[in-house]
Order: C-alpha cells, then structure tokens, then sequence
C-alpha cells in the first residue's frame, strides 16, 4: 500500500508514503483503519485552522482503486466529491490513473 497523496494544511502541502515489501504481508481491514485514523486527523487540523481541507486521493494500483470505489471502504470515509478514473482509457499523462478528492470538514 502506498499514500502518496499531498494534503494541504492552510497553504503547507503534507503528504506520506508507505511502502509495502514482498515481506510484508497484507492483514485485512489495515487500509480501511489506516484511513479513517488520517481522516481524523485531518478533520482536526482542519479544526484547528477553522477551514476545510482539500484531500486528494492518487493512485495506480488497482486494489487501492478498488478500495476507493468500494461504497463500504474508501467512499464510506471520504464521500467523494470528484473521481477521474482514466483505466478504460490509453493514458499516457503525468497523473495516476485514479483521481478521487473531497473536502474535510472541520469538526463543530
């Protein structure tokens, strides 16, 4: 699994990424907890600042597209408010091929 998604605080641009290696064995419901755990923290900071957070979601690989899309996992916790989706399509841009983005509310 892989967040390399920046996340803008206020006019800063945070972002991560988690590497995933062959040793590394995939343990059910972790990017779901994963997720909802920077979701969190997010509606925090966008608490704190007392504006909403764009969040925007990039990737290539397929299962992480696929847990973006599903209603029970990614857009459960994000609700998104866009979604590019270029898999059906002969892409050779820049981006990724799965685009999906939200705004985090702060918390009242």
């Amino acid at each position: 699994m892989a967040i390399t998604d920046p996340i803008l605080f206020g006019g800063i641009i945070a972002g991560g990424r988690i590497p995933r290696t062959n040793e590394t064995q995939k343990i059910p419901g972790t990017t779901t907890a994963l997720y909802r755990a920077a979701k969190k923290v997010m509606e925090v900071e966008a608490t704190n600042l007392g504006a909403p957070i764009k969040y925007t979601f990039r990737t290539d690989n397929d299962a992480l597209i696929k847990w973006a899309l599903d209603p029970d996992k990614g857009r459960a916790i994000f609700f998104w408010d866009e979604i590019i989706d270029r898999r059906d399509q002969d892409y050779q841009g820049r981006d990724h091929l799965f685009v999906a983005s939200t705004s985090i509310q702060p918390r009242i």
